[in-house]
């Protein structure tokens, strides 16, 4: 039997094809990109100045920190009391009646004149620690009678929730009120 004739085997052209171009040939190589010319070698480096940097870190903290000790040291100046300051004269007065029992408390207070009433009421209310209302009456230690007194100012003091209670007013407030026309001492 004769077997029917095979076709061809298939073998790689002998020259390459060149895609794109309708004739086979050889291809021409490639040349290299035009970059330009080769870049000369690196400079060497000259060594870094590490000790003078060094220094300089040195010196800018020694700055640093006492640039922060005179800013510490001027805020804690500021919160102490200037001792330099004469201390403001504190007026003559007398407490000739002092309730200490009760929610409402009657504090009168004899003065020589009529002067800084005011730093008087201070100076009472700043003494009164008990949680209470307190009425403070300022009277002139002159020119009143067994019955009536010559009254130069009126004040109230709240102390804590009670006195607010009693005097109307806001927890550690106060109300001072001067009589008009008064002398003291009395004419």
């Amino acid at each position: 039997m004769n077997q029917p004739p095979q076709p061809p085997r298939w073998q790689p052209p002998q020259q390459p094809i060149t895609w794109g171009t309708s004739q086979p040939g050889p291809q021409q190589p490639q040349q290299p990109p035009q970059w330009g010319p080769t870049p000369p070698p690196p400079r060497r480096q000259k060594p870094k100045n590490k000790a003078g940097k060094i220094l300089g870190i040195i010196a800018a903290c020694i700055v640093g920190f006492f640039v922060v000790a005179l800013a510490i040291g001027a805020a804690v100046e500021e919160d102490k009391p200037a001792d330099n300051k004469p201390a403001a004269k504190q007026p003559a007065y007398t407490v000739v009646e002092q309730d200490d029992e009760g929610n409402k408390r009657l504090v009168v207070v004899e003065v020589d004149t009529t002067k800084d009433l005011r730093t008087v009421f201070n100076a009472v209310t700043d003494s009164l620690d008990d949680e209470a209302g307190y009425f403070v009456q300022i009277n002139c230690s002159t020119g009143g009678t067994d019955k009536v007194d010559n009254r130069l100012a009126n004040g109230r003091y709240a102390a804590g929730h009670m006195g607010s209670v009693v005097t109307g007013l806001d927890e550690g407030a106060t109300d001072f009120e001067t009589n008009e026309g008064r002398s003291c001492p009395a004419k």
